[in-house]
């Protein structure tokens, strides 16, 4: 399950968008903005942490590396990036149910992007 999550969060920069580096240097940059820790990311997608607990700069943190990877612009998701950024990472009948099922909208714009994750996320585990 950890490596699921990672490779959700490895998503989240594109393995065909951006390079390993880049993927560190984003999460990096996205986690220090934030001031929280990759763990509690992973956690928070997992389900480790309770939605209730799981915290706006958290939220925002994904969004941060959403934008970066370019799944997530102006707080909504970019279907048409989908192919390109789980390339690597995901069957085809994954990538066709993301692009479709994964256009959800939360409260705020890292509420949207949280949003998105979890449901990546469901997806990528089932």
């Amino acid at each position: 399950m950890k490596f699921s999550i990672v490779v959700i969060l490895v998503a989240f920069c594109g393995s065909a968008l951006c390079g390993p580096s880049d993927w560190e240097d984003n999460l990096k940059q996205c986690s220090e903005k934030y001031k929280v820790k990759r763990e509690d990311l992973h956690n928070s997608l997992n389900g480790k942490i309770k939605e209730s607990e799981v915290t706006a700069d958290m939220k925002c943190a994904l969004l941060c590396l959403g934008e970066k990877d370019k799944l997530i612009k102006n707080g909504a998701f970019q279907q048409q990036n989908v192919p390109e950024a789980f390339a690597n990472t995901a069957t085809k009948d994954q990538i066709a149910k993301i692009t479709a099922d994964c256009n959800v909208k939360g409260t705020d714009d890292c509420d949207t992007a949280y949003k998105v994750g979890l449901c990546i996320v469901k997806i990528q585990t089932m």
